[in-house]
């Protein structure tokens, strides 16, 4: 029995043999052959972090623009509010805002037009606006904007100081403060605009006022009140900016 069990465990370590002899001869040029990597332990080799892909900034389009738009119905008014921004490099003036709206079959059923609050945009500011479609048609599917504007104003406008801004409920939300003339001029109708964000910074709604003194001179400050009256506004954050036009 024993010479029986030495037999067959022979025979089993030469078949062993003959194989691996086999597989190490095996001619890749006749067969397909798949090369594995050679595979190292853990702790043979220390793990380095992938590298991050760099992802490449989307510029700005180098004209004035859309950044962000928000529509909604207030009874049977369509609101359209959002903020244009000046992707050039020089001042433009009176920008405007042509809305064209559509609806599924692609067929023109309403217009409408407005102007951005702010008179000059400079390079980069942005300028909020608010259009309002009355009576707008209910199967509204696709609003195009297109834009124009000036590249140049008889006025000059330039930017009034915002001193402070707050918030408080006055029968929905009311922004105020006051502004200062920083200029060596005198200001005339410097308009106070305000901008609401929500946390991704799109913008929810946009209003506008005026400051107190109609005249302002050099040195001077006014109060402002803007006055939103919406009880549901949900904002994450705002952005009060001031213009008006020197004195001739």
């Amino acid at each position: 029995m024993r010479r029986l069990l030495l037999s067959i465990f022979s025979t089993l370590v030469l078949g062993l043999l003959a194989f691996s002899n086999v597989s190490a001869q095996i001619d890749c040029t006749a067969f397909s052959c798949i090369y594995l990597p050679f595979v190292t332990k853990a702790e043979d080799v220390p793990l380095e972090p992938a590298p991050s892909p760099t992802v490449a900034p989307t510029p700005a389009p180098s004209t004035v623009f859309v950044r962000s738009q928000r529509d909604f119905f207030v009874g049977n008014s369509l609101y359209i509010v959002g903020e244009v921004v000046n992707g050039t490099s020089s001042p433009v003036y009176f920008v405007k805002i042509t809305a064209r709206f559509f609806n599924a079959s692609n067929q023109l059923i309403a217009v409408e037009d407005t102007f951005a609050y702010l008179t000059k945009t400079e390079p980069n500011q942005r300028n909020p606006f608010k259009m309002i479609l009355s009576n707008a048609p209910r199967d509204i599917s696709r609003t195009e904007l297109t834009l124009e504007w000036l590249s140049t104003s008889i006025l000059e406008y330039q930017a009034v100081t915002v001193l402070n801004q707050a918030t408080r409920d006055n029968f929905g939300v009311e922004v105020f403060g006051e502004v200062r003339n920083d200029q060596s001029f005198q200001f005339s109708n410097v308009e106070v605009v305000v901008t609401f964000y929500d946390a991704g910074g799109g913008v929810i709604d946009t209003d506008f006022g005026f400051a107190s003194s109609t005249i302002l001179a050099p040195g001077a400050t006014s109060i402002y009140s803007i006055k939103t009256f919406e009880r549901e506004l949900n904002f994450a954050s705002y952005v009060v900016q001031a213009q008006g036009y020197r004195t001739p």
